[in-house]
C-alpha cells in the first residue's frame, strides 16, 4: 500500500499497511470512505475529528497508536 509519513514536531515516521479484505472493491471503498468511522475499524486511529465542513477540501484531525504503542497526532 505504500509509505506514509508522519509528521510530529518536525520528525517522520515512515510505516506500511497491508491488509486483504475478502469483500468486493465497492463494498470495502463505501465502507472507508467515511473516515470519521475508522476508530471503529481500524484499530491503529484512536479518533478521527472534523475541523472543517464539506466533503471536499475538508481537513481532520487524527490521533493515532504507533505500533509502539505511542499516540501520534496529526
Amino acid at each position: 500500500m505504500g509509505h506514509h509519513p508522519i509528521s510530529r514536531r518536525n520528525k517522520s515516521q515512515m510505516f506500511d499497511i497491508s491488509i486483504e479484505i475478502d469483500r468486493p472493491a465497492q463494498t470495502v471503498f463505501r465502507h472507508i470512505e467515511d473516515i470519521e468511522a475508522a476508530p471503529a475499524w481500524y484499530s491503529a486511529v484512536q479518533s478521527v475529528a472534523k475541523l472543517t465542513a464539506g466533503p471536499v477540501g475538508r481537513v481532520l484531525e487524527t490521533s493515532w497508536r504507533s505500533p509502539s504503542s505511542k499516540s501520534m497526532h496529526c
